[in-house]
């Protein structure tokens, strides 16, 4: 009987271990998208989109602002994020904390 419950309790473990990278996937944003306003300002040359996880392994991404204020990200993990507005040497223009899971895959962020 011992032998018995040995093997269910590692089927167990092994049923587990299988599921928890399929949950993992699902969590994950295909396309995250942004846009950046500021008043009636159009010229968004040479800002960056910073992204920084707030989850222990704090992953971090970046991506160029288009000229029309666009942003783009591809397969982010959902979670707890802190996005910065950078330039391109780095000065954090604005920072925000956003959300990130398939629900909630826009984001516009209003400059000061």
């Amino acid at each position: 009987m011992r032998n018995h419950n040995w093997r269910l309790y590692a089927c167990c473990i092994f049923a587990l271990a299988a599921i928890r990278p399929c949950q993992a996937q699902s969590n994950i944003v295909q396309e995250f998208k942004g846009e950046i306003r500021q008043g009636s300002a159009t010229f968004f040359q040479g800002l960056m989109v910073q992204l920084e996880s707030l989850s222990p392994d704090g992953a971090r991404q970046g991506t160029e602002v288009l000229s029309d204020g666009s942003f783009q990200f591809r397969n982010i993990p959902g979670g707890e994020y802190t996005l910065r507005v950078t330039n391109y040497q780095g000065d954090t223009i604005q920072q925000d904390f956003v959300s990130i899971s398939p629900q909630t895959s826009t984001v516009t962020i209003r400059l000061a």
